[in-house]
């Protein structure tokens, strides 16, 4: 990428049936599935099993079904209602 190009920001409203801490709790215990729920990752999964559920824990996000356009993230902090991700590669 390049350094002057800005970072591009995806915006998903996803209507679900469910409080927001069993939304928020679930979207965290299943980090590496996000491609469940978003159009635009391909497949996704998690890196580190022993950290699944836990701040620490990593996903590698596919954008083409070869795994050529990929990122790796990375869960730095939690709270109640969210969390926040490193793009580490």
């Amino acid at each position: 990428t390049n350094k002057n190009e800005k970072m591009r920001t995806l915006k998903l409203n996803i209507e679900v049936n469910a409080d927001e801490a069993t939304v928020w709790n679930t979207v965290f215990n299943e980090f590496g599935a996000v491609s469940n729920f978003n159009p635009l990752v391909v497949d996704s999964f998690d890196l580190k099993e022993d950290k699944k559920g836990q701040v620490g824990t990593e996903r590698q996000c596919n954008f083409d079904s070869a795994g050529k356009n990929y990122v790796k993230e990375r869960v730095t902090k939690k709270w109640d209602n969210g969390f926040h991700i490193d793009i580490y590669e």
